[in-house]
């Protein structure tokens, strides 16, 4: 691997020679202006190939030997692009993993990436993804307001569905346990499991173990974390 050495007000690295100077102005313009003003870097990097990596690996060892983001703390994105192997990654640098998550790097790929690399067209994919990056990272919403409006209804439909099975359970629980009401082992049967809220515990638990968690991705100047494509 080539280690791509950090140049000050630098951040386009076209090793692969696949982008034009336009492109490669623009980026640097915008990422400098990103840098200067909250301290996050955006750095767009252009191999020839990987050399039998995967991209994944490839991403991490290039953070980490570059030092790209190395201010205290990795508040670094890089964008590599595998030309021989038409492969897209964004690495993200642990001081930015709150913010730009797996699945958030993923569909700025697929939204603002893929579709122009399909035509060939490096230049566009690059300048809008970087934009796209960029304007999350200053608070911006950049994701598809469908692809927002699908994870809400699928969290509702969650919601309405775990209501139903409680529900049902509950009923069904009364009508066997319940129904000698007169009787006192009855009675005492349906508080007990009314009282103690088991049902109603494992649905909760349920419900909070489907959100997403916290957690480091690993050592080094990069969380290991991103997307591929």
């Amino acid at each position: 691997m080539k280690k791509v050495v950090w140049q000050d007000n630098t951040y386009v690295y076209d090793q692969a020679n696949m982008l034009n100077d336009q492109t490669k102005q623009t980026v640097n313009n915008q990422s400098r202006t990103l840098d200067k003003n909250i301290g996050d870097q955006i750095i767009v990097v252009t191999v020839p190939s990987l050399n039998g990596m995967a991209i994944e690996e490839y991403a991490n060892q290039l953070f980490r030997k570059s030092g790209f983001g190395q201010k205290g703390e990795s508040k670094a994105l890089l964008l590599l692009i595998a030309k021989e192997e038409n492969r897209v990654r964004v690495e993200v640098g642990d001081g930015l993993e709150g913010q730009i998550n797996d699945g958030k790097a993923g569909r700025i790929l697929d939204q603002y990436f893929v579709p122009y690399r399909e035509k060939g067209d490096y230049d566009t994919a690059v300048v809008k993804t970087v934009d796209a990056l960029s304007r999350d990272l200053n608070g911006e919403t950049v994701i598809p307001d469908d692809d927002r409006q699908s994870n809400t209804n699928k969290d509702d439909e969650g919601s309405i569905t775990d209501w139903i099975i409680l529900i049902i359970t509950i009923i069904v629980i009364i009508y066997l346990f319940g129904g000698g009401g007169s009787s006192g082992r009855g009675g005492r049967g349906g508080y007990w499991f009314t009282g103690g809220s088991g049902f109603g515990g494992g649905f909760g638990g349920s419900s909070g173990g489907g959100g997403f968690s916290g957690g480091g991705f690993g050592g080094g100047s990069s969380s290991g974390g991103g997307a591929s494509r």
